[in-house]
């Protein structure tokens, strides 16, 4: 624990040091100029993970999360770009995106390879801009990345943006859009593992879209700065039509509203889900809602604040046919999350307590979460 305490007094000391002395990123570090060039990057977290077991007892456990290193290429003066992300730690070495990106005209791109679903705006944010780590709601109803090709693109007059693509229906890993095929005692399945790969399914065609207006110059994937301004927000609306679902997998669609709005230090994020089940007569039916609800305030240029609360409820049609087992009908996850940034997001101290729920008709089970990392991303 000293070197831990040794970096957490040294975060919170940065305040101190002269703004000039401390940079706002490490890097970006490009080799090549406009016409070729690569940016090679990495992406790890050190964390000591603390929750409560079944027992009652409280266990702490040290683990380095993530090592990812990344390149991306951008070539013929950005026109076309590709991403080559791995995951190489010992626990589960994975693919991660694999993807090549091209412009068409000024506002149509066209994406394929394995790659983030456009599947709400939230979950186009980078991980790097997350505390600590994703909420509940993405382990029901996702952000994973498929195999696929989009479209996307973006006015930056007036403001609105679009993603449309046709993927396999398969997730290719197993850390979002887990939660219901484990409801139904399905194993988790990684095919992407570089290790031990799932199979690839037989392609069941999903058809994500997005569309979404935000107030020209925004962006969705950093903190809002210091400095005040007017009030800036984001709407969108996403939906995932699954072709073919896999039963107790698969949701055969999904729909998502969402808002963000940002002034002065402040971002509030509020996002809806709801998901539809084919069920055993081969009918569309209500399979479960969720809701996201995220504050953050950023108070200083080393001190970030953030609350978030997550539910999910399983719904009939999903609860009847997984009675056997009591399921939980309804999650919810209440976080409080203090980070410090020592250079930027590229160096950060975070750490957060949760509240967790699992209600299930026999009983209610509550636990609690306790994390703390450091990590870096260049």
């Amino acid at each position: 624990m000293r070197w831990a305490t040794l970096s957490l007094l040294a975060a919170l000391a940065a305040p101190s040091v002269a703004a000039a002395q401390l940079p706002e990123r490490l890097g970006p570090y490009w080799i090549g100029d406009e016409t070729a060039r690569v940016r090679p990057s990495l992406f790890t977290q050190l964390q000591l993970d603390g929750s409560t077991r079944a027992d009652g007892d409280f266990e702490v456990r040290p683990r380095l999360r993530r090592v990812r290193p990344i390149l991306r290429g951008s070539f013929l003066d950005g026109r076309v770009t590709a991403t080559l992300h791995l995951e190489v730690g010992p626990e589960s070495p994975e693919l991660i995106d694999a993807w090549i990106d091209g412009a068409v005209l000024p506002a149509l791109r066209l994406r394929v390879g394995q790659l983030k679903t456009p599947f709400t705006e939230y979950y186009q944010r980078s991980l790097t801009e997350q505390p600590v780590d994703w909420p509940l709601t993405s382990r029901w109803f996702g952000g994973e990345r498929q195999l696929g090709v989009m479209a996307h693109g973006a006015d930056p007059d007036t403001g609105l943006s679009y993603a449309a693509g046709a993927f396999a229906g398969q997730n290719r890993r197993s850390a979002f859009a887990r939660e219901l095929p484990r409801l139904y005692g399905l194993p988790d399945e990684n095919p992407s593992s570089l290790a031990d790969p799932a199979a690839t399914e037989p392609i069941h065609t999903e058809l994500v879209a997005r569309v979404g207006h935000a107030t020209p110059g925004m962006d969705l994937r950093s903190r809002v700065d210091l400095d005040g301004g007017a009030l800036r927000h984001s709407v969108a609306l996403s939906a995932a039509w699954d072709t073919g679902p896999v039963r107790g997998r698969d949701f055969a669609l999904r729909v998502a509203p969402e808002v963000t709005l940002q002034r002065a230090g402040f971002t509030v994020i509020a996002v809806g889900y709801l998901g539809w089940i084919e069920d055993a007569a081969g009918q569309l039916a209500p399979g479960a809602v969720g809701a996201l609800a995220e504050l953050g305030w950023r108070a200083h240029r080393h001190l970030e604040l953030t609350a978030r609360y997550a539910r999910v409820h399983v719904l009939s049609a999903v609860m009847d046919e997984n009675r056997n087992h009591d399921p939980a009908h309804a999650s919810h996850e209440l976080t409080f999350a203090v980070g410090v940034p020592i250079l930027g997001r590229s160096l950060l101290w975070e750490t957060d307590v949760a509240w967790l729920r699992a209600e299930r008709s026999a009983a209610a089970r509550d636990d609690l979460r306790v994390r703390s990392q450091l990590q870096l991303a260049f």
